[in-house]
């Protein structure tokens, strides 16, 4: 199951982004996709086993610093891997 936020994306270009990355998780063997509200919370739940992957966008149409700050801190304490592409 992945989870993902839109983040504070508005232009049409960046919304393209997203949905094109999302396109692209749905297509390789995703079961699901939800979107919980809140980016920290998003890791938490990576880091407690209920989710398995948090896609947070490409380049700056993503999450920012304080979105996720405390849940990559939480995250690493239970040893996820965190990765940008």
């Amino acid at each position: 199951v992945v989870c993902c936020e839109f983040g504070y994306c508005r232009e049409q270009k960046q919304i393209d982004t997203i949905l094109g990355g999302l396109s692209k998780v749905m297509q390789s063997r995703c079961r699901a996709i939800r979107q919980l509200g809140s980016g920290c919370l998003d890791l938490c739940m990576v880091a407690s086993g209920r989710l398995d992957v948090v896609y947070a966008g490409l380049a700056d149409e993503g999450w920012k610093p304080w979105d996720y700050a405390a849940g990559l801190i939480i995250c690493q304490e239970a040893g996820c891997v965190m990765e940008s592409f």
